[in-house]
Parts: structure tokens; sequence; C-alpha cells
């Protein structure tokens, strides 16, 4: 019986999905953002969801906690837990408190999230697994911020419960036993993870680098006048049998996100600066700069007229709804 919760930092698009999944099998969770509409915005979803994602997988419900509290977050789940030694990769009865692990799930900004796992690592028991859910920084970015970095590692949730992949990669320090124990829990949860080698460094995922290099080739075809929004989806949906193409995605997670996340690939990879450097400034002067960032704005890509327009499409098509989640 697991007394010790997950934390999740962050109650936004991709944490309360990661928290509804976890808080399944009888798995308590607990979820802290410092934004308290943001957490009832989570709880209201995870009341709503928690129940039918249990009923249709035989099992039930864990308890889910939602707190503004940093200190609470961190002490939530009953003494004589677990104590997990990844030296040798096994569990042990122990004395710990507060989380087993924390997930982070905050914005796609870098100081953001060091400052953040910074604040958070000397509130956690020395035994508690460190994961970022970031999908294009990598945790060896992040590891000198912290007292303990074996701890830390990548493990990038995309869309869950719907999808069930998850990719984990090593911070270059990250201790070894850890990888077969969460990587088991992870089956356990009904999630399929993908290991990166170790030693393998990346900046972006697998699938983040391919989509990644997508939204970039698309963004060129509309600076470069090739084509429209609409005529590149509506080609994407047919080749691919698809839901959706890149640019209704693309406003959906939103064209800030995009271009910070397009930005920092740019920075740390110079190869690819020659085909991103054009297509970027002009979505930050097209739309950016003139605060048209797609979905959460009304106009990005498509307009909203245009978007609702899609939607409806999408429900006559029987294509089931997708809420993206920011920073995909």
């Amino acid at each position: 019986m697991w007394e010790q919760p997950v934390l999740i930092m962050g109650a936004g698009h991709i944490g309360r999905r990661i928290a509804l999944v976890w808080a399944s099998a009888l798995r308590p969770v607990t979820v802290y953002d410092i934004s308290a509409d943001a957490l009832r915005s989570c709880t209201e979803y995870i009341t709503d969801n928690l129940a039918k994602y249990c009923l249709s997988h035989g099992t039930h419900p864990g308890p889910v906690h939602f707190t503004t509290d940093i200190r609470e977050a961190t002490t939530a789940g009953k003494r004589n837990g677990l104590k997990l030694d990844f030296s040798h990769a096994h569990t042990e009865s122990g004395k710990n408190k507060g989380p087993w692990m924390v997930i982070e799930c905050l914005p796609e900004n870098l100081s953001l999230k060091t400052s953040a796992l910074a604040e958070i690592e000397p509130l956690l028991s020395e035994n508690c697994i460190i994961a970022s859910n970031s999908s294009s920084l990598m945790t060896s970015e992040m590891a000198s911020h912290l007292q303990h970095p074996g701890r830390l590692l990548n493990t990038h949730y995309y869309i869950p419960p719907r999808n069930v992949y998850v990719e984990v990669m090593s911070s270059s320090h990250t201790y070894e036993g850890i990888f077969p124990f969460l990587t088991q829990e992870m089956k356990n949860m009904g999630l399929t993870p993908m290991v990166v080698p170790p030693g393998v460094q990346s900046q972006g995922f697998m699938f983040n680098r391919i989509w990644a290099a997508c939204k970039r080739e698309t963004l060129a075809v509309l600076q470069e006048g090739v084509g429209k929004p609409a005529e590149i989806d509506a080609l994407f949906r047919d080749f691919f049998h698809a839901e959706k193409g890149p640019c209704e995605r693309m406003d959906e997670v939103g064209l800030d996100v995009v271009a910070n996340i397009e930005e920092h690939y740019i920075e740390q990879r110079p190869e690819i600066a020659k085909s991103g450097e054009k297509p970027l400034e002009w979505l930050k002067k097209t739309y950016v700069d003139r605060g048209d960032l797609g979905e959460k704005s009304g106009d990005g890509l498509y307009t909203w007229e245009e978007r609702e327009a899609l939607k409806e499409r999408h429900k006559l098509e029987k294509y089931p709804e997708v809420e993206e989640a920011l920073g995909a």
C-alpha cells in the first residue's frame, strides 16, 4: 500500500492529466500550484474524470490533495512510508514522509523551472525522485541548480490519459537504479515508458524533435507564402489520416509557447538556425508581438471563427475533441 504521494508541480493542462493517471489504483497524489484558479480548474477536471478513468481500467481512485502551500505539499503523506534505495533498486520500510516523486509540469522556461526545483529540493526527503516533464529542456541544464542531481531526470508525458507513452531520459547524473524502479511503476499504472539509452543526451525527445521539425517547416511554408494554414492542414489530414493539422495544433498549444520552444532549439542547436530563424522572426512579428496567440487569445494562424468552424467539422467527422497541453 502506497502511503507517500506523487507530487505534481503545476495544475495546468498536462499536470492535471498526469495527476489523474497516478491517482488511479489507490495511489495518493498531491497537486501543488501557486494559482488558486489553476487548482480550482484542476479539481474540477479530476473530479469529473478520475472515477470514469478508474472504471474503464478496473482500478480504484486514490486520494488527491490540492494546495498552494509548498510546505504542505512536501509533507503530505504518512510516516513509515517507502524508503527508496536506488543504489540497489529496491524498496524497503522506512520513516520517510512527503512525496516519493515530484513531477515538474511548469511552463517551458528554464529559469522558472530551475528556480522552482531549487526551492522545493530542500523540503524533500533525500531519496525523492525529481522528474521534469519538459519537452525541449534537458534536465542536464537544470542539474547544477540541485544539491543532489542524481535523483533528477526527464519524464516527458504527452497528453495522458489519452496518450500512454512517456519518454524517459537521464540528466547525465541520474542514479542508474531509478530507471528500472520507475519504469516498472509506470507500467503498473498503464503507461508505456520509452527510455533514452544511458549516456545519450538529446535537445528534445524522440517525437518532440520530429514534431519540432514539422512545426519549423510549416512556419517556413507560411512565411514564404507557399501555402495557407487551411491548405497545409487539409493536406496533412488527408495524407496522414490525422484528426488535426500542424497549424490547428500550434494554435491550440499557443503561438507564444511555440516561439519560446523554437527559440530555445535555435540557441542550443546552431545547425537549425539557418532554417529556423526567419520563420521564427515572422511568427513573432506577425502574431506573437500583436497578441494573436491562437486559442488562448482568440485569433492566431486561424481566426476564432475559422477555428470554431473546424471544431464543428471535427464533430461531424466524429473525431474526438482533443485538449492540448501547453508546451507540447
